[in-house]
Order: structure tokens, then sequence, then C-alpha cells
């Protein structure tokens, strides 16, 4: 067992050709490591100075790289809205009066060819190196036509891809925190929100593990989380820089004047928290139902996928014949909701609901491009809007009507208590009310509804069999790879190893206990 003083080396393995492998790293203990003995002036500095430039170098690097990361991933998010107004513009300007179908089916018909077509002619690997580029253009399309997903799914992407693209310029150790830091970086391009990106990187790739008393205790390095932090908020913050240069610095939707109330109804908040929950695991079960359906079918009728988006097209434009809030317009349809929820009846905003939720699934399990972020807010936004107008039926005439908030309260709080149940990500979706906002008094009313949501959520899920959440939970991975990686991290903390380092193949490889253990992709 290795003493209190053991410190770590790295070694590099050597191959069969007698060659060390410059990428797998094997971290071993030593016992000791010598003391620089006393002798002529400066003696003394060279190990100091040896010991600043390990830790020193590569920390800039990944500095360095998570900067790049933060200001190409918010390019990436620009370029991302250009194309879908792009896509939206060029659909508006076509004179559909001589076609036989109402725009409203024929618009994501034609999208859901378009999108056909291109998987088609890339092939089953999705264009190789070009796959991200491929992806953007498929979600421009997708949004730019209406289905009813969001962009800023694709925007994390952006920012994980570009992370992958660094994965060999930084230490292995730090690929999650690189990793980490796309994703940041996606968030608050998309939703100018700098703050709420980080969060939301801590919430779902970041491990937060509390390992700075153990490694004290061990004598081992201290641990990274000041720099895994310093690189996901200095991408993060880049990111929404870049964004506000090339999208303006207003928020992403138009917040309506709003009355909180007094602090009697905050009851009604909690309520409000179980009914989001509710209406989450609804569409959650929908998703999923709805995908697993589609593979079935695609198993025992033989159909190919190509022609999925075809037939999405036409059962979300038939969806928006009737309903046609359901589709992707940017952030005009929350504003609507927002603004003038009052003048939608009760039967109406239970339509748009149940609308939405059909029409979001169909669309996922059609195989097209696109996130589930902004149908999960517009979903908490009627569902909020919904629950307010009934307070306001129910308590309209007595003398507690103006004791509790306004409707536009609750589908505020309606939309964070949503996206905390669907997403798993309780903090980033209030504080993404907030900087929404910029008003803190809503944030009380936030965590009470977004903490029963939360609590629904979790609860149902105990009492059924385990299933695939549509969102990483908090400390897992943000991919299946990743996930694999940060398990490979997490055996190597279990050993006592503070860091390991990506081995030949895309493997970590890990040498715990003088034997080695690799894990790699399947």
């Amino acid at each position: 067992m290795a003493s209190p003083g053991a410190r770590l080396q790295a070694r590099r393995p050597v191959g069969s050709h007698g060659v060390r492998s410059p990428r797998c790293v094997r971290w071993t203990r030593i016992d000791r490591i010598p003391r620089a003995r006393p002798g002529p002036e400066g003696d003394e500095a060279e190990p100091t100075r040896q010991k600043e430039d390990l830790l020193l170098e590569p920390d800039a690097k990944v500095l360095f790289v998570a900067c790049l990361t933060g200001l190409w991933t918010g390019s990436g998010v620009v370029g991302l809205n250009k194309a879908i107004h792009l896509v939206e513009d060029s659909v508006a300007h076509v004179d559909w009066h001589g076609v036989f179908v109402p725009e409203a089916l024929a618009v994501p018909v034609l999208g859901g060819a378009t999108v056909s077509l291109a998987k088609v002619a890339v092939g089953k690997e999705g264009g190789g190196r070009l796959k991200p580029i491929v992806d953007s253009v498929l979600a421009a399309v997708t949004l730019g036509t209406g289905f009813s997903l969001g962009p800023e799914g694709p925007s994390v992407d952006i920012g994980k891809s570009l992370a992958k693209s660094f994965r060999r310029a930084v230490p292995g150790g730090c690929y999650t925190a690189l990793l980490a830091a796309g994703s940041a970086a996606g968030i608050s391009a998309g939703f100018n929100a700098p703050i709420s990106g980080v969060f939301f990187a801590l919430e779902t790739v970041l491990e937060r593990e509390s390992t700075g008393d153990a490694a004290a205790t061990r004598g081992e390095p201290p641990p990274k989380e000041a720099l895994d932090l310093a690189v996901v908020t200095l991408a993060s913050v880049l990111a929404a820089i870049v964004s506000q240069i090339g999208l303006g610095s207003e928020p992403a939707m138009t917040i309506p004047e709003y009355r909180l109330g007094s602090y009697l109804d905050f009851p009604l908040y909690l309520v409000l928290g179980f009914l989001s929950g509710g209406v989450s695991q609804t569409f959650t079960k929908s998703v999923a139902i709805g995908t697993d359906w589609v593979d079935g079918l695609l198993a025992a009728r033989g159909v190919g996928r190509e022609v999925l988006p075809v037939l999405g097209g036409v059962a979300v434009g038939a969806i928006a014949m009737v309903s046609p809030e359901v589709t992707y317009q940017g952030f005009q349809n929350f504003n609507r909701i927002l603004l003038q929820g009052g003048d939608f009846t009760i039967p109406a905003l239970g339509l748009i609901c149940v609308s939405k939720i059909l029409a979001t699934s169909i669309s996922r399990a059609s195989g097209l491009t696109g996130g589930l972020y902004a149908p999960t807010l517009f979903l908490g936004a009627v569902t909020g809007s919904l629950y307010g107008k009934l307070l306001d039926n129910l308590l309209a005439g007595t003398q507690l009507e103006s004791l509790v908030a306004g409707q536009e309260s609750f589908a505020l709080v309606g939309m964070a208590s949503t996206l905390a149940a669907v997403c798993r990500v309780p903090l980033t979706s209030t504080l993404l009310l907030f900087e929404l906002t910029r008003d803190y008094g809503i944030v009380l009313p936030t965590l009470g509804g977004v903490a029963l949501s939360f609590l629904f959520v979790s609860s149902s899920e105990k009492l059924e069999k385990p299933q695939q959440t549509l969102f990483p939970t908090a400390g897992a991975a943000a991919d299946r790879e990743s996930a694999k990686e940060a398990a490979a991290v997490r055996a190597a903390y279990d050993e006592g190893y503070r860091d390991c380092s990506l081995g030949k193949g895309n493997k970590y490889t890990v040498n715990a206990g003088g034997g080695s253990s690799s894990m790699g992709e399947d």
C-alpha cells in the first residue's frame, strides 16, 4: 500500500518495436520523490522551475483550447440561426396558391423530403468528418420548415463536436472538461445566458465528486475542479459574446410585465410544480413510446428510415392545420403565449398542450434533426398559462383575486419547472429564467416549482422500471462515448489515481494495482 507521501508518475509503455507510445500514458505510484540536495546557488531553483512548467503549461494550453471552443461555438450558433432564418424566408416567399394542399401541410412535407434526400446522399456515415456541418444544415431545414423541435440541441452538438475535434490537443484527463465547455458554450450562445450555460455543464457533463480532502490525505496532486470550472466559464462567456455580436444582446424571448402577487400564493406555485411534473412525465413517455414504435415498425415491415422524415412531415403538417402554434417559429409562439396568454381560452390552451406533445414526439421519432429544449420550454409556458387561466376563473370576483399572481408569472415558472423535470437540470432552469427576466423576485417561486416538478418525476421513475431519460442526468457524460470514458476515470479514482489519459485506439488505460484495464468503444 502506498505511503501517505506517495505521488504519481507518468510512464510511457514500451511498444512491440521498442518505441514508447506517445499517447498511451499509464499512471503508477512511486513512494517518494528525491528532494533536491543543497548545493550552489540556483541548484534548488531548477526542480521548482521544472514543477511550474509541468503545472502551468498544460493548464494554459487547455484554457487556450477552451477559448477557441467558445469562440467557434458561438460563431457556429450564429451561423445556425442565420441558416434557419434563411430557410424560413425562402419558404415564406414561395407562392403556395397553385399547390393543391394547404401551406401548413406542404411546408413540413417539403422539409421532410429535403432531409430524406440529404440523408440518402450522405449515406450511413452521415458525412464523415463533415458530419457536424451536415447535421447543422439538416437542423436548419428541419426548423426552418416548422417541425416541432428546437435549435438548442444542435447548438450543444456544435460545441461538443468542436470539443471533440480538440481532443488530441489536451491531456486525457481534461477531455471531459472540454466537452463540458462545448456544451456550456452551446447553451450560452443559444439563449444568450452564460451563467445558465456554466451550470448546464456542471449538471450534465462534469463529475461532481468531492475529492479534495481525500486527495490531500493520500498526498495526491490537487483536484482539477478549479481548472474545469475555468475552462467551462471561459467557453461560456466567449460564446455569449460572439452570439451577442452576431444576433444582438436582447434576451432570446420577450418577457412580459408580470405580477408576482403576495407570499400567500407560494403554495400555488408548488401545485404548479406537481402539474408541470405530470406534464413532463407524459411528454417524456410520449417521445420514448414514439421512438420505440417507429423502431418496431421498421423492424417488422422493413420500411426504410429515409421515408420517415416525409411521413413525419405529413403528420406534423396535419397537426399544424388544427393547432398552428405547435410549429417551430423561433420565439414568436413563445411571445404569443406569454404576452397574449389571456386571449386563449382554456380549451384552446389544452389543445395546444396535447398537440405540442404529439408533434414533438412525431418529429423526434421521424429522425429529424433538432433538440427538445425549445419544445419543453414552450410546453411549460402553455402549462403555466393554462394553470393561471384556471385560477383566474376560479377566483374571479373574490377578494383573493388581487393576492394571486398574474397568468404570465405562472407561465414563466411553468417554463422552468417543465425544463427542470424533462432535462434534469433544476439549477440551470432556475438560473435561465433569472437571466431571461433579470428579476430576483421570481427566483423564489421558481425554486419551489422546480423542486416539486423534479421530485415528481424522480419519484415516478422509482415506481417504474428504469428507463433511459431524454437527457443525461447530473454527473453523467454528455454522450455514450464520454460516458464510457467517465466510467474509466471513475475506476481510476477508486484505485487512488487522480488522472489518466487516452490510450491507443481511443481507450482509457488505467494501471491499477499492477494490472491494467482499458475501456473503449463497442
